[in-house]
Order: C-alpha cells, then sequence, then structure tokens
C-alpha cells in the first residue's frame, strides 16, 4: 500500500467517511490506510482490525443492487453486510474474529449502522485519506 499515514480525528457519523475517527456511542473507525486505487484498507472498529479488500465494480454494484426490495420497497442492509463481511473483510490480527451479524462478539449491536456506511462508502469508492 502507498499510502500508510494513520489520521485520528473524531468526528460526527455523516454519509461522507474519510480518514479520521467516526464516534458514535462506543464505536470508533480509524482509517489506517487505503491503497491510491481504493483496492485495499486497513480499518479499526471496536479496536479490532480489519484488511478491506474491494471486490471490483461488478461485485459492488451486485452486493447494493441485493439490497434493495422492490416488491416490499424496502432495504435489506444485512444481506449487504453479510455478503460484505463474506467477500471483503478479513480481520488483521490472528485471534479477531471476521465480522458476522449473528455473532455479538464479532459485531456490537452499536457498530451495525457503521459497518452500514463503512461497506457503502468502501464499495462506492469514497473511503479515502
Amino acid at each position: 500500500m502507498s499510502k500508510t499515514n494513520s489520521k485520528s480525528i473524531e468526528t460526527t457519523l455523516e454519509p461522507s467517511l474519510s480518514a479520521g475517527s467516526i464516534v458514535d456511542h462506543e464505536s470508533t473507525v480509524i482509517l489506517h490506510s487505503i491503497d491510491d486505487s481504493g483496492d485495499q484498507a486497513i480499518i479499526s472498529l471496536g479496536g479490532r482490525k480489519y484488511v478491506l479488500s474491494h471486490p471490483g465494480a461488478r461485485k459492488a454494484m451486485k452486493m447494493r443492487q441485493a439490497v434493495i426490495n422492490l416488491q416490499e420497497g424496502s432495504l435489506n442492509n444485512d444481506k449487504l453486510l453479510d455478503e460484505f463481511f463474506r467477500v471483503c473483510v478479513e480481520p488483521y490480527d490472528s485471534g479477531v474474529l471476521k465480522p458476522d451479524l449473528d455473532n455479538s462478539k464479532s459485531v456490537s449491536y452499536n457498530e451495525v449502522e457503521v459497518w452500514l456506511r463503512i461497506a457503502n462508502r468502501f464499495l462506492s469508492g469514497k473511503l479515502e485519506l
């Protein structure tokens, strides 16, 4: 990765996620690094460090489209996070659990909204230093 600077700036949880800290109750996100293409990033959330790997434009579009349920007129964010965790997120350190919505030890309840913002920003190429 070519960018390796780590910034820690407290901001509110806004639609534009960039380097720094985002404070949402007890969940703090730190973007440690992201490569120039935006394909790989290292973040920390809730004291746990993860590597994010972009799946490519087509897969990212399909993941985001799967959230929309036209018949019910609703969004299925759980589907997006399940796929995002499965395809894009790996623990940086051994001993850290891979995120899973069904395991509160890997994703706490107050981290779900933060993970949704990370997923949407990363998949659309807007997670940046």
